[in-house]
């Protein structure tokens, strides 16, 4: 009975790995052949360093064959598929990526990419609105402001840059410093400066933030910081 139990939990153990993409030991059926899936996918991955996306894709397939159930394999694909100049093609398969694996940024912000560059912006923007609004943590509300600005929807990305710096404090500045950034496309100086004084006063002495008030004509002291954790 014991035997029983320990195995079964094993066979659920592989069927998780399995669909992870992470079937090191298992075997895959290709045109030659039998052959490991770890192997496997180190053909595909050096075959698209090299730019051999046709055969990276034929190595990623055959995975993706014979492990329908794997998100990675399936990213793989996508991601091959983008980089060969096929992002509607890309946007199908990073989108069933996502749905099986959600959680996984790395999964989202490609399938963003390939939404942008397949003109699918009204799925791409749905997606992450509803994840942002779902969620409501920084990763999802930076995600956004960037696809936004990059697209000209300033208003919605500094609303997302503020919400991704709200939920991030001071511990990750990244949204502030992006925030900057944008004023000064926008040649919006003042707010710059406010944007980047909020950096120092999370940080003092921060170094990327100092070094560009300086540029601005602007003393990064605690007076500066007093003003930024006011605004």
């Amino acid at each position: 009975m014991r035997r029983s139990v320990r195995r079964a939990v094993w066979i659920g153990i592989a069927g998780a790995l399995l669909g992870a993409g992470v079937a090191g030991c298992a075997q895959v059926r290709t045109e030659l052949g039998e052959e490991p899936t770890a192997s496997l996918r180190a053909k595909g991955n050096a075959a698209f360093s090299e730019g051999r996306y046709g055969d990276a894709l034929r190595a990623f397939r055959a995975i993706a064959e014979e492990y329908p159930e794997s998100a990675h394999a399936r990213f793989d694909i996508g991601r091959t598929l983008l980089a060969a100049g096929d992002p509607l093609g890309a946007s199908e398969e990073l989108m069933v990526a996502h749905r099986r694996r959600p959680w996984v940024g790395e999964y989202t912000d490609l399938l963003g990419e390939a939404l942008y560059q397949a003109g699918r912006k009204d799925t791409l923007f749905e997606m992450l609105r509803r994840e942002a609004a779902r969620s409501d943590n920084a990763a999802d509300h930076l995600r956004l402001a960037r696809f936004a600005r990059r697209d000209g929807a300033l208003d919605e990305a500094i609303s997302a840059y503020e919400r991704a710096a709200a939920l991030s404090g001071e511990r990750d500045l990244t949204a502030l410093l992006e925030l900057a950034d944008l004023y000064r496309e926008l040649g919006d100086r003042a707010r710059e400066i406010e944007t980047l004084a909020r950096v120092i006063a999370s940080q003092p002495g921060h170094p990327a933030a100092s070094a560009r008030l300086r540029a601005l004509g602007e003393v990064p002291g605690p007076t500066l910081a007093i003003e930024g954790s006011n605004g």
